[in-house]
């Protein structure tokens, strides 16, 4: 029984060596080539980069075939674009950043539509040059209008004591807005 047993577990190696064998074999024959070498480096923007993973741990690059293979996220970061991954799909995507909006911008005179020409928010809003009426149909405010005069500090409308700024005024989306005279405004969002 003994010997039984021997041979079964001889038989058994010989077996798993030769379709080792045959395994590598086939893999040797098609051409693949698989290497993980820890000298490949990679540069970015003209300084070595270290990818790592989520976790901050060092990420190796590997070649596959003559192309070199590097972790999508640490090099799609690397160039400051985001990274996500949509698992019901199994896709991973790369974008470019979501600019935010502009905290300040510049109007003169016409009619301007909240929610269209002019982003919903709270605003102080400051003369640059010029001088004449600041109006409009503002939902927040007592009434429901704006009805203000303002002139850029020099401006002759400043030597009637006409301010050059109006603070917290809060537009919602419908609200409209118009600028009258010669003046130039400057918004910037709170």
């Amino acid at each position: 029984m003994k010997n039984e047993k021997t041979k079964g577990f001889i038989l058994g190696i010989l077996s798993s060596v030769m379709v080792l064998s045959l395994v590598v074999g086939a893999c040797a024959t098609s051409g693949m080539t698989l290497s993980v070498d820890p000298t490949i480096k990679i540069m970015v923007n003209g300084s070595e980069f270290h990818p790592k993973d989520v976790n901050g741990n060092d990420v190796m690059v590997f070649a596959y075939n003559g192309t070199t293979y590097a972790p999508l996220r640490a090099l799609a970061e690397a160039y400051g674009l985001e990274v996500g991954y949509d698992a019901a799909q199994n896709m991973a995507t790369v974008n470019q950043p979501v600019s935010p909006a502009p905290t300040t911008f510049k109007l003169g005179i016409g009619s301007y539509s909240v929610g269209t020409d002019i982003p919903v928010g709270k605003y102080d809003v400051t003369a640059l040059s010029g001088s004449g009426n600041f109006q409009g149909r503002v939902a927040s405010r007592q009434l429901g209008s704006l009805n203000e005069l303002l002139a850029a500090p020099g401006d002759h409308g400043a030597t009637y004591g006409w301010p050059s700024t109006f603070s917290n005024l809060t537009l919602a989306a419908g609200d409209t807005i118009e600028i009258k005279g010669s003046l130039v405004l400057e918004f910037t969002k709170k």
